[in-house]
């Protein structure tokens, strides 16, 4: 399994769940993604802007790659980056080193971008 940091959001019934960045593991055989102790795998209805559902629950989520730019989320929210990644995050992924210590954000969403 890799591992990687990644965005992770709930969809809830009404696409308003919490988002966060996060490091998850990968399996390369049929992509499942594990975070904490939960389970996610991949599905291909999108009907509900999802690619994933949790194991057990069987709840969506939206789980992609990060955005350098802070993109990650369709609709504005606000992002919780795990304590364990932040550093990583804005140094490496985002390239802004001052923010160091920020553990949350205002991502302005996909869609005011167009």
């Amino acid at each position: 399994m890799s591992s990687r940091i990644m965005y992770m959001e709930y969809k809830g019934s009404d696409n308003t769940g919490e988002a966060r960045i996060g490091r998850v593991s990968i399996s390369s055989f049929n992509h499942t993604v594990h975070y904490g102790d939960k389970i996610y795998q991949p599905h291909t209805d999108r009907s509900n802007k999802a690619n994933y559902y949790e194991v057990g629950s069987g709840a969506w989520f939206w789980i992609s790659p990060c955005q350098k730019q802070g993109l990650d989320s369709i609709e504005p929210r606000k992002v919780i980056i795990d304590n364990d990644v932040q550093e990583e995050y804005w140094k490496t992924i985002r390239r802004a080193p001052d923010q160091v210590g920020t553990l949350t954000y205002q991502s302005p969403g996909k869609q005011t971008t167009r």
